[in-house]
C-alpha cells in the first residue's frame, strides 16, 4: 500500500503507529505515513486505495485528511541534521 501511494505523492513521510490507546486493544495499527500530493490527485489516490481494499481484505485501510503540509518541512535542517 505505501508503494501504490507513494507513486502518486510528491512527498511521503512515516510517523510512528497509534498505540492501543489510540486504536483498541482488538485493532494493531500497521501504518502511519502522510503523503503530499500535488491538487488534483485525489480522484487516482482515491480509485488507488479502493483497488487496494478489495485486494488486501484482511487490512483496513483508512484515509484522512487533507491536513496541513507542515509535515514535510525540515524546519531548515540541511539533510544531515546541521543547520544551514
Amino acid at each position: 500500500m505505501d508503494t501504490v501511494v507513494q507513486g502518486l505523492a510528491v512527498a511521503a513521510r512515516r510517523l510512528r503507529p497509534h498505540g492501543v490507546e489510540v486504536t483498541g486493544r482488538h485493532r494493531t495499527h500497521v501504518l502511519n505515513a502522510a503523503y503530499l500530493l500535488d491538487l488534483g490527485r485525489e480522484r487516482e489516490l482515491r480509485a488507488a486505495l479502493a483497488s487496494l481494499r478489495r485486494d488486501e481484505t484482511d487490512v483496513q485501510i483508512e484515509l484522512s485528511g487533507p491536513w496541513a503540509p507542515y509535515s514535510f518541512a525540515d524546519g531548515g535542517l540541511a539533510n544531515d541534521g546541521a543547520a544551514p
